[in-house]
């Protein structure tokens, strides 16, 4: 479902971004990692969306100079008016307009890119691209380094329309309950700590899955501190609390089934991707939410966080053995 432009886009900044790091080398919980920050800059905002759908004819002039991200595999004046013409995208950017106002959006952004320059080494975006994607439900923002001290992001509004949009209505239910207006931000800082942060290929246990979303949730929510921590994970206030009210027998079943070393490939899909409910294989999996084994990795980073007391937040990304980290966290809800 994704618009044209996005996925030649997405190719792009996975080129760049391979290119970045070949030259630059991929070297308690958020109070922990509290970053002062004084003062941050404020990137300069670009609005693909209205320069292919607001305006009563295509400036493709304007679009080469001022978005060349997006037309760098497709330079040719026909795909911009193709898109242009596409009804679905412009029903997603109506919707944008009368839902977001960037000029708010911007300088949270702005100081969550802050944080992640002070705590992940990652420069600052220099500009903002706000564009209609078509529904990536892998890639809602990106950000793309370009050298040592520059780089830019992209933040695809239309992913972000609330579960009840009807452009939607060709996903799931449990799929559209993610495109909140509230994962904006956790997105925005998802796409940063993917730069440096990566699934362990060797572990192949549900253990290690769930501390691989586990510790990403823990360090987008040290990039955006002032959220509620199930928004960063991303999940709702009500699927939080049922974990927090049933915590300790989650873990009990975990445990004496003996879950966390389980390396089935469908066991790990079961336990951390996004689904309806969490399927454990009890008569009360349908009161579980889906990710139950991210809430259980995040608990687990977080409870090592707290005993360890690491100076960095890198320490706890790069640490990838995950039986040591369930080990020294001494978790026990």
């Amino acid at each position: 479902m994704k618009g044209t432009h996005q996925i030649y886009l997405f190719m792009a900044t996975l080129l760049v971004a391979a290119m970045f790091f070949a030259q630059r080398g991929c070297s308690r919980s958020e109070d922990h990692f509290t970053v002062s920050l004084d003062q941050w800059s404020i990137p300069e905002e670009h609005h693909f969306g209205e320069a292919l759908y607001g305006t009563d004819s295509l400036d493709f002039g304007r679009l080469q100079k001022e978005f060349g991200p997006f037309l760098e595999s497709r330079p040719e004046r026909a795909f911009g008016a193709a898109e242009r013409e596409n009804p679905v995208l412009q029903d997603h950017f109506a919707n944008v307009v009368r839902l977001f106002e960037t000029s708010e959006i911007t300088p949270v952004l702005a100081e969550v890119a802050a944080r992640a320059e002070v705590l992940l080494e990652l420069p600052a975006p220099s500009h903002l691209y706000y564009y209609v994607s078509g529904i990536d439900l892998e890639n809602p923002c990106l950000y793309v380094p370009l050298a040592e001290d520059s780089s830019l992001a992209f933040v695809g509004l239309d992913n972000f329309l609330g579960p009840g949009f009807p452009g939607y209505g060709a996903l799931p239910n449990y799929q559209r309950a993610q495109l909140r207006e509230d994962q904006l931000v956790p997105s925005f800082a998802r796409a940063l700590v993917d730069m440096v942060f990566f699934p362990n290929p060797q572990d192949a246990t549900v253990l290690g899955a769930a501390l691989y979303y586990g510790k990403r949730g823990l360090a987008v929510h040290a990039l955006a501190p002032e959220l509620p921590v199930h928004t960063a994970l991303g999940f709702t206030a009500e699927e939080w609390q049922a974990f927090e009210s049933d915590a300790k027998s989650i873990w009990e079943f975990f445990v004496r089934e003996q879950l966390l070393f389980n390396t089935d490939p469908l066991m790990r899909q079961r336990l951390v991707e996004p689904a309806p409910f969490s399927k454990l294989g009890t008569a009360q999996d349908a009161q579980i939410p889906g990710r139950v084994g991210v809430y259980i990795g995040y608990k687990i980073a977080e409870a090592y966080v707290q005993k360890q007391q690491p100076e960095k937040l890198t320490d706890v990304l790069n640490l990838r053995d995950a039986q040591q980290m369930l080990r020294l966290s001494n978790y026990k809800p």
